[in-house]
């Protein structure tokens, strides 16, 4: 059966080509199903299978495009793969400026069914070419152009067989294709082949949306592989399955016809190449974007932006027309890597756009070498985390510019950007200085400062990015207005409080343009108009002044405007009458109200609860120390008694004293009038018209008359002190007359009032006219004080002689005479006892070597320390005794000089001993050259050698030369031993009476020169086949010993030689049972008693066998020994045989 099968199988195998072939199938009809068909003809395809390629080709009439056209109401059926659909086949020209060569026009009705022009299902290799898919303006949320999914390998367009497709709601959609390859090229999407305007009716609200393709290429490598693309979303790519894979978005033009040309009249701009990355590499390169920008989103991988124009024409000069309206050029958000531009050669140029490169949190975005101009932002940045980005945001900033060379920072070590600016200022932006033209690039130092020399007459503008690839955003001013306050009153008190994050402040100019300020805020001005110029670079050029403002600064002096004022009057003389309505303005406000009498009676913008009365009303600027009066307003009494205060007299009361009045208030009314005037404890303290022999105070007049009313209370009126004197001497200090009975004061005390101040001594003599008194010997004083109403015997102060106290020195710092000169010194006395002012040093003879706290250069001797304290007293601290520092001596009695040994560097000088003041210093010179600092001096060669011995103070003694010789001791012959092994061992030769030096190996029958060499004396030799002689020498310095000798003899093969008898008695002689064994290996040999005990076993046959079993002697006699071995070549050897123990 299973041969059977096998044979069954080749046949099969064997008429398989037979069995399958490819296709072509010719249109010729232009209806929607049928024979002939476009749609019959995918049903072919599908029918004949997919192991080989087919294709659909079209030969419809052309003598019209109605001819041309296949109108279909529902979707075309779903393409299974291995087929290629090529409009470019139907004979006659082109539907307008495009390839396509045959119309599919949808008819569907709304809400209907998903309509697919072309749909595309589970299929590999398929190929769409030449055809202009359109529907009539009816179509739906669900309907598709061209619809891919679940499919690889799939090509939609090609240069020179482009499509066009047009209106509908979706142009192409691909989802789920994460293997294969889906090309998009050369086709035009959104607008129909004659590049008319789209409109709603005829553009794609997305042009291409794709999701979860592996690999996506949109455009290609040339410019006829671009597609011209128009939409209200032209390319929406999402790849959020976690696949690997790569995008490529090329050559395309989009909202823009394909020589670059701007279409009138379109302006849909709502989304342009939206990518969300996630693993896939980017690559979005040479595209021209008019209307809108691209948004790339959380790519985790690589991503490359580069020569595309945004907003330019291909030169990249000169800005679009239609671009006013456009939000970004480039977008990046959450995205990992991310080059922007990167060289000259990879120049992005973005114009006309609110910002050329918003980042969003993302942290290593490098926009490097492009040009942005006309833009209101080259560059911002939004959601900088710190604690994510591990460091600052990046920043650039001008911080000076002298007309040569321009300064500023920026990050540490970051490269700086130099851009030749244009001046395109935008109907939102205050300014522009855009980033044009690359100039160079610079490096900030380890501070983050940079410098630039650039002449005044040329705009430039900055960009850095940091040392991790995060570029900042542009040098352009960045401003934040604070706060703005107007003056008053003809003062220079108006202000505009400004910070300048970003910028290179010009100053603040008037319209006229006179510069009056350089700061960064306005301050201390007259009212006017002013304006902030900043600028980003370049001094004064005017491509890169922002102007600011214009700010005005307002005058808002007071005034009153009286014009609404209404008065209600009072009635029985009451404070029930009020002023209301009145218009202030001005500023700093504080608002009074005074009655006829001057007296203040109200506060704020309205007088209420007021008695009947003239009164005026005044706006002060507290600030700017202006005011503005209005009235006299009258209250009017309807009825009861009136007060008149207008022609009231106040006196003061004086000195104190009980003798002021308040006079002249007259009350009109009905019948008798009664008077009481109150206290400010409402105590009555007269009941008259006039108020006589008053203290300084407040009072109220209360009166009546006879028609009913009840009694009415006048405004408080204040009886104001004057002549009153007053002294505060919770403050006083009184400093005591220094010991020589001068200096004494009385400070602190303060008073108010006097106009005339008179300190009196014990004798009644004037010995001080001011407050403090000063300068004055120990007595009683006292302080009178007057002014032209009082005078005032204050008070007695006595002021004291200060003793003199003891002082005393707790600690000083003493460095004696040394070296034989006067250099000694007694310096930081800490004192007690007392606070020094000064300092006396005297010697022995009264003599002052110093008048500060330190005595310097002094002689050995006795010295006393005089200190003098605040109060002039001066007291003994201490007496101090210097003695001289003894000199460093050397004694070389006992030195001994070993001369060097074969120029080995072996000689030494020893013995000798150094004393002085501690700790010494040592120094050992031949000639110029030092060679030790310790005593003794070993290890040296023969030379002259001296001796500096330097103590703590710097003193120094130098020893006489010192000679060192050198003898030549010749070495010991080296002994080295014979050795026997066999052919192809290692044999380690060791010299048997080592010494220090070089030991050199020689072998002569190889060379007359050295084979080896060893400090140890121990070569190790391998390789040898035959017998050899080897020579040894020692070399020591310059001495070399004679040549001994030794032989190795080797043996063509592993030998054993074993003794017969051996005499364990310790005499030194034959003493062991040890076998000689050349060329063996992994040796064991294990001693038998002749009743076949095992008395002695080893693995190192040096070891040897002493007689002796468990460390008692065994009894003459034989014993049979046996060896197992190894030789060399691997083989097992094993031997026996006997020895003979002899005691």
């Amino acid at each position: 059966m299973s041969v059977l099968f096998r044979q069954v199988a080749i046949c099969l195998f064997l008429l398989l080509p037979l069995l399958v072939k490819a296709d072509t199938f010719i249109v010729t009809s232009n209806q929607d199903s049928g024979p002939g068909t476009l749609r019959a003809a995918i049903l072919a395809s599908n029918a004949n299978g997919t192991a080989t390629t087919d294709y659909i080709h079209f030969n419809l009439p052309h003598t019209t495009w109605n001819d041309r056209t296949i109108i279909f109401t529902t979707s075309m059926p779903a393409i299974v793969g291995n087929l290629v659909i090529d409009g470019t086949t139907q004979p006659g020209a082109p539907l307008d400026k495009s390839e396509a060569g045959v119309v599919l026009m949808g008819k569907a009705p709304p809400l209907s069914d998903p309509l697919y022009g072309i749909f595309i299902d589970n299929a590999d290799h398929v190929e769409i070419y030449g055809l202009g898919i359109f529907t009539d303006g009816t179509s739906s949320r669900n309907d598709f152009g061209i619809y891919v999914t679940n499919s690889g390998n799939i090509t939609i367009g090609a240069p020179g067989k482009g499509n066009v497709i047009a209106r509908w709601w979706h142009g192409i959609q691909v989802e789920n294709c994460p293997n294969g390859q889906i090309a998009v090229q050369s086709n035009i999407i959104g607008t129909s082949g004659k590049m008319d305007p789209p409109t709603d009716a005829t553009d794609c609200t997305s042009a291409i949306e794709t999701r979860n393709v592996g690999h996506l290429l949109i455009g290609g490598p040339t410019a006829a592989a671009g597609n011209v693309l128009f939409g209200r979303n032209i390319c929406n790519i999402s790849q959020d399955d976690g696949k690997s894979g790569r995008t490529m978005l090329s050559f395309n033009k989009v909202c823009l016809d394909r020589n670059g040309a701007v279409v009138t009249n379109y302006f849909y701009n709502n989304g342009g190449f939206s990518l969300y990355g996630k693993d896939h590499e980017i690559t979005i390169s040479d595209n021209q974007i008019s209307c809108t920008g691209i948004f790339i989103a959380q790519a985790a991988k690589p991503v490359l932006v580069v020569r595309n124009r945004i907003g330019t024409d291909m030169s990249g000069q000169n800005k679009l027309s239609n671009n006013e309206i456009a939000q970004v050029g480039i977008q990046v958000l959450d995205c990992k890597q991310v080059l922007i531009g990167g060289s000259a050669a990879n120049a992005n140029y973005i114009a006309g756009r609110y910002s050329g490169v918003v980042n969003n949190y993302s942290y290593n975005t490098t926009v490097s070498h492009n040009s942005l101009f006309c833009n209101g932002d080259g560059i911002n940045i939004y959601g900088w985390d710190p604690n994510v980005a591990g460091r600052p945001a990046p920043f650039v900033n001008v911080t000076g510019c002298n007309g040569s060379t321009i300064t500023g920072k920026a990050p540490p070590n970051g490269k700086v950007e130099v851009y030749e600016s244009d001046n395109c200022a935008l109907y939102y932006s205050p300014g522009n200085c855009g980033q044009k033209i690359y100039v160079a690039t610079i490096t900030a130092d380890h501070n983050g400062d940079w410098s630039f020399p650039a002449a005044a007459t040329v705009g430039y503008t900055f960009g850095a990015t940091d040392t991790y690839g995060c570029t900042a955003e542009f040098s352009t001013p960045l401003v934040q207005y604070i706060s703005q306050t107007n003056t008053a009153c003809g003062k220079r008190t108006g202000s505009v409080i400004m910070k300048v994050q970003r910028g290179y402040i010009i100053g603040w100019r008037t319209p006229d343009g006179t510069i009056v300020s350089r700061d960064t805020s306005l301050i201390n001005m007259p009212a006017g108009r002013y304006v902030l110029e900043i600028s980003s670079g370049s001094c004064n050029d005017a491509r890169c002044i922002y102007s600011w403002g214009e700010f005005q600064i307002g005058e808002e002096s007071p005034a009153i405007v009286t014009d609404g004022v209404i008065i209600t009057d009072a009635s029985c003389g009451q404070k029930n009458g009020s002023i209301k309505y009145l218009r202030y303005t001005g500023m700093n406000r504080k608002i009074t109200w005074k009655n006829a009498a001057g007296q203040i009676v109200g506060e704020g913008e309205e007088l209420i609860d007021a008695a009947p009365g003239a009164y005026t009303v005044t706006i002060h600027d507290i600030v700017n120390d202006c005011s503005a009066t209005a009235g006299p307003f009258i209250i009017t009494n309807l009825n009861g008694p009136t007060l008149d205060l207008s022609r009231v007299v106040v006196a003061p009361a004086t000195c104190g004293a009980s003798n002021g009045s308040i006079t002249g208030a007259v009350v009109t009314g009905t019948g008798n009038i009664t008077y009481t005037w109150l206290d400010h404890t409402g105590k009555q303290v007269g009941n008259e018209a006039a108020l006589k022999d008053m203290k300084a105070g407040k009072y109220v007049l209360r009166f009546s008359d006879a028609s009913g009313c009840t009694y009415a209370e006048s405004d408080t009126i204040v009886i104001p002190h004057a002549g009153i004197i007053t002294v505060d001497d919770s403050k006083i200090v009184i400093k005591q007359a220094g010991c020589d009975g001068r200096g004494g004061q009385i400070t602190g005390l303060i008073q108010t009032g006097a106009t005339k101040l008179e300190w009196l001594n014990g004798n009644d003599q004037v010995v001080g006219n001011d407050i403090d008194l000063m300068n004055v010997v120990p007595g009683v004083y006292r302080l009178v004080l007057s002014n032209k109403d009082c005078r005032w015997d204050y008070k007695l102060y006595g002021v004291t002689q200060a003793v003199a106290p003891k002082a005393m020195l707790e600690k000083i710092t003493k460095t004696p005479p040394h070296c034989g000169q006067a250099n000694g010194s007694l310096t930081d006395p800490q004192i007690t006892g007392v606070t020094p002012v000064s300092y006396r040093w005297v010697n022995e003879n009264n003599v002052i070597v110093s008048n500060t706290a330190d005595a310097l250069n002094l002689s050995a001797g006795s010295y006393r320390l005089i200190v003098t304290d605040v109060n002039g007293c001066e007291s003994e601290a201490a007496t101090q005794s210097l003695l001289a520092a003894p000199l460093p001596q050397l004694d070389v009695t006992g030195m001994t000089v070993k001369p060097d040994n074969c120029n080995t560097h072996t000689g030494s000088i020893t013995g000798i001993r150094a004393t002085g003041a501690g700790p010494l210093a040592y120094a050992w010179h031949t000639g110029t050259v030092a060679v030790g600092q310790q005593v003794p001096l070993t290890d040296i060669p023969a030379g002259t050698y001296r001796l500096s011995v330097t103590d703590k103070y710097g003193c120094m003694v130098k020893s006489d030369a010192i000679e060192v010789d050198n003898a030549d001791v010749l070495a010991a012959t080296p002994k080295l031993p014979d050795y026997t092994i066999t052919t192809g061992m290692e044999v380690l030769l060791q010299v048997s009476n080592p010494e220090e030096g070089m030991y050199y190996l020689y072998n002569p029958a190889v060379s007359r020169q050295p084979v080896q060499q060893s400090a140890t004396g121990s070569f190790l030799v391998q390789g040898l086949t035959h017998t050899s002689t080897f020579l040894v020498e020692l070399k020591r310095g310059s001495c070399i010993s004679p040549r001994g000798k030794g032989t190795v003899t080797v043996l063509d093969g592993a030998r054993i030689y074993p003794p017969t008898a051996f005499t364990p008695n310790g005499d030194g002689q034959n003493d062991l049972f040890r076998i000689k064994a050349f060329g063996l290996k992994a040796t064991v040999l294990t001693v038998y008693s002749r009743w076949g005990q095992v008395v002695f076993t080893t693995q190192d046959l040096q070891r040897g066998w002493d007689g002796r079993h468990q460390d008692l002697p065994l009894p003459a006699g034989d014993y049979v020994w046996m060896l197992k071995a190894v030789d060399i070549a691997g083989h097992e050897v094993q031997r026996s045989g006997s020895i003979l123990l002899i005691r």
